[in-house]
């Protein structure tokens, strides 16, 4: 049967041209999809993030600080309108805290603060972690909204953040400094 065509199950004719070489894929800090050998190589992975640095206040530990904890849990909506207001550098942080506590009686609180959370990650270069700001603020707003306070107060500290400090007083609007006159004793 020379004139047979080859069965459906048969290889493919060898192509006797080489083949370039491939380099084998090497898994990076965020390719979840490689196995991973050791541990240092998962703490690698985990810790890694394109987004940028790891936040100060881990998310989970509002305890850190009781009454950050407890302005956060109790009155979430003004520590968030105070976070509003020192990265917006605006005066106003009453405003934002009852948009915020409005947005609360209609589970929206994600729309209001993850915009602010955003911010916040941009301006000090900061991981979007453990999950993403929209979620953070949907279903653990108080968390969110402590751990905004947190690395807005060490930003702070450091030097990096804040409200604009108020102008000093220029030389011809200062009051004069007078010296009261000198008494000889004899």
């Amino acid at each position: 049967m020379a004139g047979a065509p080859p069965p459906h199950n048969a290889p493919p004719p060898m192509n006797d041209a080489p083949k370039p070489a491939q380099a084998a894929p090497v898994a990076g800090p965020g390719d979840l999809t490689k196995p991973i050998a050791n541990v240092e190589e998962l703490k690698a992975r985990i810790s890694h993030t394109e987004a940028g640095k790891a936040w100060h206040q881990p998310f989970f530990n509002p305890f850190a600080d009781p009454v950050r904890c407890l302005l956060g849990y109790c009155c979430g909506c003004i520590l968030y309108g105070q976070n509003a207001s020192e990265i917006d550098q605006t005066d106003d942080w009453v405003v934002p805290a009852i948009i915020y506590w409005i947005s609360g009686a209609f589970c929206l609180q994600w729309y209001i603060g993850q915009p602010t959370r955003s911010k916040i990650r941009q301006k000090y270069g900061l991981e979007e972690a453990p999950q993403s700001d929209c979620i953070a603020h949907t279903v653990l707003c108080c968390f969110a909204v402590c751990q905004e306070s947190a690395e807005l107060d060490f930003q702070r500290k450091q030097g990096n953040g804040g409200k604009p400090a108020a102008p000093a007083a220029s030389p011809a609007h200062a009051a004069p400094v007078t010296t009261p006159p000198q008494q000889h004793v004899a």
